[in-house]
């Protein structure tokens, strides 16, 4: 008999992660799976998230997939961040795909697998920087109105707040945290990175 087991604790990490868009610590096991998190607060098409909430068991094979993620646009669907260690186990793509059947046939959604590479890529530093200003609101010191419109430097983009307004770099950085601004989100934040307003 398939069946559908709902963790709702959502407690089996071992690791707390504060979540600005859920509101909430979400647990996750790994350092990749939370760096895949960190991604995941800086997409905008991501309304929120959840890890571990479902255990499906179909036909004796129990699985429970470590992100929920619910979206503008894609729908929702479930993730499941791994490393290359796992990666390179013998049969790990065959219970994958066993896995990403199970999860299908159970919920109607889909199962993707994240693999570290691809998790690597992400500017982590920076977003990890920006995350910690995502509870600063805004300074209602900088007119936001007369900010460029036209992309500019970072290091352009610092210079004209803080010379024009009562402001410092973690003003600026906030900015980026509550997407007034955007970057190239390929590439870590630096002084000559391209910057253009939302």
């Amino acid at each position: 008999m398939s069946k559908r087991k709902y963790n709702l604790h959502k407690s089996n990490g071992s690791h707390k992660f504060y979540s600005n868009k859920n509101g909430c610590h979400i647990w996750h096991e790994s350092n990749n799976e939370r760096n895949r998190l960190l991604m995941l607060e800086f997409d905008e098409n991501v309304i929120s998230y959840s890890t571990q909430t479902e255990t499906f068991d179909y036909m004796g094979i129990k699985y429970t997939p470590d992100i929920l993620v619910h979206t503008k646009r894609s729908g929702d669907y479930y993730e499941e961040p791994k490393g290359e260690y796992f990666l390179k186990q013998e049969g790990f793509y065959d219970r994958f795909e066993l896995n990403k059947k199970c999860v299908k046939s159970l919920s109607g959604l889909e199962l993707h697998l994240i693999k570290e590479s691809v998790i690597n890529k992400a500017p982590l530093l920076t977003l990890n920087k920006l995350n910690k200003y995502k509870k600063q609101e805004v300074n209602d010191c900088i007119d936001l109105e007369a900010l460029p419109t036209s992309p500019l430097l970072f290091s352009q983009l610092q210079a004209l707040i803080c010379t024009n307004f009562d402001a410092n770099i973690g003003d600026v950085l906030s900015l980026f945290s509550h997407f007034v601004y955007k970057f190239d989100l390929k590439t870590e934040l630096t002084p000559d990175s391209l910057v253009w307003k939302s």
